[in-house]
């Protein structure tokens, strides 16, 4: 299909987030595609659409605080619970508040309906937090993720919540636990999470210095330790929004990071360790235009926007341990794009693909890529956050 325009006009950066963020969604009962996005200064807006053509404008939620117009303070993710359709949503509040805020809303038809909105962690102040991740495991647990920052330092942290979320109707996240794992020196702008079965996690942020990423482990009660966990075998240079990362299963988490040769490097996690990947053919990338990574199950898709002029969508795919001699393209037609992303869900055989064109305020644009028959894997998957990951609550999942 030709791309289209989901939203005209959506104000400040990043506005489709960063490359694993998640602002697309499939509304399973109710059968309908949902974009989540930053409107006005205070304002969670949404669209709709039925057959990704037509798109519809939606509810929105006036926010705790000022939201900054940052596209990459905000994720979500989405549970079919009890045939309800649930969507969490984390926003954070880089420059007014410091703080973040989490929000559970359903879905019923046409009409979304959000539920307070709560703060997570401890409010910072001025400038203390930058971006955002949520995610739902295999075993039903909610990961919030947001910044602690003290001086220059960032703490790599999650903060746990105590109740599930087991039920359509309505969730009480419970207790709050902080849980700082590391500090790093300077601001941390990207993190993943990403399930590893029931119970258990994978953490990925960058080290500041975006030379490397660092990863932890949830085994159920505990993080392990960052300081010496790097993903990269050896350093590089990059920029946070240049790496991407995926769960194929378990026991295989796909990582590509691309350098500044216009190289990739691809790593694998077995759930205990990292090992090297396989060749990627070369791409003339946009710096710090995303990395979006999804799994079918079977094979791993990759989208980048190439720097040549026209910004082209590209798109590669892995399988059996080899990736493709060659990039393919899905949208060539001459615009200036940034942030790539992808819906964490593939519906009827499909993988949504959202960007942005233009300059502020942007167009937020699509378009679907068929890989052929009807999966529809679990959404059981990663969202990656810009500034810091903090946080697990513990909640229901859908298959």
């Amino acid at each position: 299909m030709a791309s289209v325009i989901l939203v005209s006009g959506a104000p400040g950066a990043h506005a489709t987030g960063q490359g694993n963020q998640a602002h697309l969604i499939y509304a399973t009962n109710s059968g309908r595609w949902w974009l989540f996005y930053l409107s006005s200064t205070q304002t969670l807006a949404t669209a709709y659409s039925a057959d990704f053509v037509t798109w519809t404008a939606g509810g929105t939620l006036t926010l705790a605080h000022v939201h900054s117009s940052e596209g990459q303070n905000l994720s979500v993710c989405y549970a079919n619970i009890g045939s309800t359709d649930v969507v969490h949503v984390a926003v954070s509040y880089e420059s007014t508040n410091g703080s973040s805020g989490h929000i559970r809303a359903t879905i019923s038809g046409t009409t979304i309906t959000f539920a307070a909105e709560f703060q997570c962690g401890t409010a910072l102040g001025s400038g203390g937090v930058d971006g955002v991740a949520v995610m739902r495991d295999a075993g039903g647990f909610i990961y919030h993720g947001t910044g602690f920052i003290s001086s220059i330092n960032t703490d790599f942290g999650e903060t746990t919540f105590a109740t599930a979320d087991t039920s359509g109707a309505s969730w009480t996240h419970g207790t709050e636990t902080d849980t700082h794992i590391t500090t790093v020196g300077g601001a941390v702008n990207s993190h993943a999470l990403l399930s590893l079965g029931s119970g258990a996690a994978l953490g990925l942020g960058d080290n500041s210095t975006v030379n490397n990423i660092l990863w932890s482990k949830w085994n159920g009660s505990t993080w392990s330790p960052t300081s010496s966990n790097n993903v990269l075998a050896s350093n590089v240079t990059g920029n946070y929004n240049q790496w991407g990362t995926c769960r194929l299963s378990d026991t295989d988490v796909h990582f590509v990071y691309q350098s500044s040769t216009n190289t990739f490097t691809h790593r694998r996690f077995n759930g205990t360790s990292w090992g090297n990947g396989n060749t990627i053919p070369t791409l003339t990338f946009k710096s710090q235009a995303g990395v979006a990574m999804i799994s079918d199950g079977t094979s791993v898709w990759m989208f980048c926007i190439a720097s040549a002029a026209g910004n082209a969508i590209q798109y590669i795919k892995w399988s059996a341990g080899v990736w493709d001699a060659a990039w393919s393209t899905l949208e060539s037609t001459s615009q200036t794009r940034n942030n790539v992303s992808v819906c964490p869900q593939i519906q009827n055989g499909k993988i949504s693909v959202i960007w942005t064109e233009g300059s502020s305020p942007f167009n937020i644009v699509g378009e679907q890529l068929n890989i052929g028959g009807a999966v529809t894997p679990p959404f059981i998957g990663m969202i990656q956050s810009s500034d810091m990951l903090a946080g697990m609550m513990s909640g229901g999942v859908s298959g």
